[in-house]
């Protein structure tokens, strides 16, 4: 899966060379995964009351896997070779800095074409004959669900707006914000109180002493995880709040979850807080 930080860097350069971003689906990408090990499962409960096979044939017989399954471990790894060799057939270079971009050049070595890829989901940045072209030649080796301009992936909201320094993206997670809130007061029976920073300026959490009992740490840690994939895509300003929370996951006690309060509150102060992706001045 594409990092952040290449999706961000993406949607600028497409800002800067005034490019389309839209967005692709592929429908059951594991089923299109080609195995390179033989697989076989046993006749799921069903098959001889619907008169697929009979019950002599269930116990001398099972089924043989010719294409990746959801379920099976080595189904994201066969889905990626498949899915890579693929790409490049198509004249698609893989990105050293990160796998999951891959870029088409044209004959002058220029940059005309970028796919950001999340799994199954694809964010095409181009112009939009390359766009177009992308997909005509992806659909001839799987089917496809065109979502269009890009609008929602992984829980952000993006909406392409302008101003009076140019075009730029928004970014902004209200419902997941929302969703978090909810998850904190609903485990710990208290209302989020606003907070006008996320953690207290010039103080560091501490471990707990030797040989305490760590205070609802299941919960704890759900909370960090949730909390932590909000920061990293909207508020950058709460990544040390962030980081010293995630510190004192296997052990937390009360200092930390009055910490966690707090950043629960700032985020709870303004939940439709929104992030800018713009070019340089």
């Amino acid at each position: 899966m594409a990092s952040d930080a290449t999706i961000r860097i993406a949607l600028i350069y497409a800002l800067m060379r005034r490019w389309d971003v839209e967005m692709i689906d592929i429908e059951a990408a594991f089923l299109n995964a080609e195995l390179d090990e033989e697989m076989f499962v046993e006749w799921p409960d069903g098959v001889v009351e619907h008169g697929f096979v009979t019950s002599q044939e269930v116990q001398r017989t099972c089924i043989r896997i010719t294409k990746a399954m959801y379920g099976a471990v080595q189904a994201p790894r066969c889905w990626g070779k498949t899915f890579m060799r693929i790409l490049r057939s198509l004249d698609l270079v893989q990105s050293r800095a990160d796998p999951c971009l891959f870029l088409r050049f044209d004959d002058a070595k220029e940059v005309v074409f970028l796919l950001v890829i999340f799994v199954d989901d694809l964010v095409m940045i181009g112009k939009k004959r390359e766009i177009e072209r992308f997909k005509c030649d992806i659909q001839k080796h799987f089917a496809i669900v065109d979502l269009g301009p890009l609008k929602k992936h992984l829980s952000v909201w993006y909406k392409r707006k302008s101003d009076t320094g140019g075009e730029y993206f928004e970014l902004q997670m209200k419902d997941f914000a929302q969703g978090l809130i909810r998850d904190y007061e609903e485990l710990t029976g208290q209302k989020a109180r606003p907070a006008s920073t996320p953690g207290l300026p010039g103080t560091s959490l501490v471990k707990q002493e030797e040989g305490s009992q760590p205070v609802m740490r299941d919960e704890y840690r759900s909370l960090i995880g949730k909390a932590m994939w909000f920061l990293r895509k909207i508020e950058p300003e709460c990544s040390n709040a962030g980081r010293e929370l995630s510190a004192h996951m296997e052990c937390p006690g009360e200092e930390h979850w009055k910490a966690l309060s707090r950043l629960i509150g700032y985020i709870a102060a303004d939940p439709g807080k929104t992030l800018k992706l713009r070019t340089h001045k």
